[in-house]
């Protein structure tokens, strides 16, 4: 018996992450209050159709998951990260796409469950939400992806297990008893071809985000000019002066990352570079709130565009992140500066998110 649970708590120690399982129960927690209180409000304040009812509490759940689940990610393994010298970002993204892909399967059944028991039993929503989301099928693939995401973090960043190696382990079985043996030359040649593609990694990363920020910066500027000169008055001011702010910001970045020195310590390269990042974030979040209320006052073609403007903006700041993480990954209080500006973010578009969707389901027309 007690060599079955040394063994057990090897394989566990080996596979699973203790303070990573107390992040997924915290993100599980703050999922149950925002489900709960979207759904008293939606039902009670608001008194919207049970359809609009489901859909903003399953995306409430859903989300609050995943940004509780991100800052907690940040504050708990912030010190292992800067002991390995790898960054954050990449990891956090990446882990969640690995867990909520496969429950993005689970949400229509959720979510029908949930209407089911709303319409044919009675039964309030405020219950049936957790009741749809605790039982069930689905829940079974929401556990196997959190364990798969807790593993997954274990093989990157503790280095406990390798994937690769157990799945040339089992490709291999049958064929050959031993492994082909790698040379220590060639593993140094590697490290010090990764080492010197690092930079080039960067620049690259960096010139991928700036083209997209000037590019809708442009078109930003163009639809303005457009508006100016038809009575689009306010659109034809605010347009521009964000184009302007746009370019900014981005030159600050890219500035900030030119000829980086003194890794050690927080310079004023770091808060020029910062300063850029936030002009950005925020010009993002000015995109994601006019393009919710353009959606829900019927101006579908504005919506779209500065919908769009939100994900590729998006898509730039992680882009010049990653870079920037790639040229400081020795800087010691990169993993405190930047973790809180990226909380900081993660917070700002989860809470918009929240807001826009609550305003656009009161202010729509019935």
């Amino acid at each position: 018996m007690k060599k079955i649970q040394s063994k057990a708590a090897e394989i566990a120690k080996r596979y699973l992450s203790g303070k990573l399982v107390v992040v997924q129960f915290l993100g599980g927690c703050s999922a149950f209050a925002f489900r709960t209180a979207v759904a008293y409000f939606t039902t009670y304040k608001f008194h919207l159709p049970n359809w609009d009812i489901v859909l903003s509490y399953t995306l409430a759940s859903n989300l609050s998951y995943i940004a509780t689940w991100s800052i907690g990610y940040i504050v708990a393994f912030r010190k292992d990260y800067h002991r390995v010298k790898r960054p954050m970002w990449p990891d956090v993204v990446r882990l969640q796409i690995i867990e909520q892909t496969p429950n993005l399967v689970t949400l229509v059944p959720s979510a029908l469950f949930g209407l089911a028991l709303i319409n044919n039993a009675g039964i309030s929503p405020m219950v049936s939400t957790n009741l749809a989301s605790w039982f069930g099928p689905q829940k079974v693939l929401n556990l196997c992806a959190a364990i798969i995401s807790n593993a997954t973090k274990k093989a990157w960043v503790d280095k406990t297990w390798s994937p690769a190696a157990i799945t040339r382990r089992i490709l291999q079985r049958g064929k050959s008893s031993q492994p082909v043996p790698r040379s220590q030359t060639c593993n140094q040649n590697r490290a010090s071809t990764l080492e010197r593609s690092s930079v080039t990694k960067s620049g690259r990363l960096l010139r991928i985000g700036i083209t997209i920020i000037i590019m809708i910066a442009a078109t930003e500027f163009a639809i303005g000019i457009y508006h100016l000169t038809h009575q689009g008055r306010g659109s034809g001011i605010t347009e521009p002066i964000s184009a302007l702010l746009l370019v900014t910001g981005i030159c600050l970045a890219s500035r900030a990352m030119k000829n980086i020195d003194s890794p050690g310590r927080v310079t004023k390269r770091t808060y020029l570079f910062l300063s850029g990042i936030a002009i950005i974030v925020l010009l993002t979040l000015l995109a994601f709130y006019l393009g919710v209320y353009h959606l829900a006052h019927h101006g579908v073609r504005s919506a779209t565009i500065e919908l769009l403007s939100t994900s590729l903006l998006a898509t730039a700041i992680y882009l010049v992140l990653r870079a920037w993480d790639d040229l400081r990954i020795a800087e010691v209080p990169r993993m405190r500066a930047h973790a809180w500006a990226r909380i900081l973010c993660i917070a700002s578009v989860g809470a918009l998110i929240l807001a826009g969707i609550a305003y656009a389901a009161v202010h729509s027309p019935a």
